[in-house]
């Protein structure tokens, strides 16, 4: 997780490490990005069990649950070129949500990603 003094959480929404012949990147997205997805009921016992979504507008679906997650579309794409060199791209810079009124011990902090050996591009 990484968060700043602006106080938005940003996760790792994909990411494809780099390889002999391909080279690494990463898709950080806002902690509040995506949708709801519900919640599912199982039906039967054993192999033969499914499992059926549940309304998102039931009411009894969401009764324990809560979520973060209202749509927001800030997106960061980081690709590393054939120099080694990575590049940041904001795919989408603003977010539809107010700050994280407040951020838990891990978040508090910006992880550096374990990239000591990282080069910045210009």
């Amino acid at each position: 997780m990484i968060s700043g003094e602006n106080k938005f959480v940003l996760v790792t929404k994909r990411s494809d490490a780099s390889g002999i012949k391909s080279k690494g990147r990463v898709k950080l997205a806002c902690e509040r990005s995506g949708t709801y997805r519900g919640l599912a009921q199982r039906v039967g016992k054993g192999k033969a069990a499914k499992f059926l979504k549940k309304s998102r507008n039931d009411e009894k679906a969401r009764t324990h649950s809560s979520t973060k997650k209202c749509g927001c579309p800030f997106q960061i794409n980081v690709k590393e070129n054939a120099d080694s060199l990575w590049y940041v791209t904001v795919i989408c810079g603003r977010h539809n949500h107010d700050t994280a009124g407040r951020l838990d011990k891990g978040e508090e902090e910006v992880d550096d990603g374990g990239g000591g050996g990282l080069k910045v591009s210009s």
